[in-house]
């Protein structure tokens, strides 16, 4: 039995189109990133377009079937200390909600050589916060003793 691909409606189309206008560069990026197969067919196509107009890198990735010989992949996000190998090895601690929140966590974690950095979560553009505080996994045990002490404004601590 053969199976005729969907076309996706206009109506479907131009769902897809709003919702990714209103993602952040580096959401677009990720989805991206994770490759055509990923999607149903025209969605990958729709994520491109909406690069494109954005500017962004639109190269699609090259399927690795071996996983280690799979390139690490950065985040385009500003971290503050540069993630060191795989970002899948990285745990979110704290939804940060308030800069003065940061401005702590930031003046407690550069003291030390643990790897961190702050991971965008919002999706619109010259918006600053919520960002999750990513720690590098085989330390985030030193990172809770380190931040024990902290009280935050507005913001979540996940541990």
């Amino acid at each position: 039995m053969k199976f005729m691909k969907k076309e996706m409606s206009p109506e479907e189309k131009s769902k897809f189109k709003k919702q990714y206008e209103e993602l952040a560069d580096y959401q677009i990026t990720q989805m991206l990133a994770d490759g055509r197969e990923a999607y149903v067919e025209g969605v990958y196509e729709l994520l491109q377009e909406e690069a494109r107009r954005r500017g962004l890198e639109t190269e699609e990735k090259e399927t690795v079937e071996n996983p280690e010989e799979k390139p690490v992949e950065k985040l385009p996000s500003q971290p503050s200390v540069d993630p060191e190998g795989d970002l899948n090895t990285y745990v979110q601690m704290v939804i940060v909600n308030h800069e003065a929140d940061k401005k702590t966590i930031q003046s407690i974690l550069e003291k030390t050589d643990i790897a961190y950095f702050f991971q965008n979560l919002h999706i619109y553009p010259n918006v600053e916060l919520p960002v999750g505080l990513m720690v590098v996994e085989p330390r985030v045990g030193e990172a809770m003793e380190l931040l024990k002490n902290f009280r935050p404004s507005n913001s979540i601590i996940l541990w």
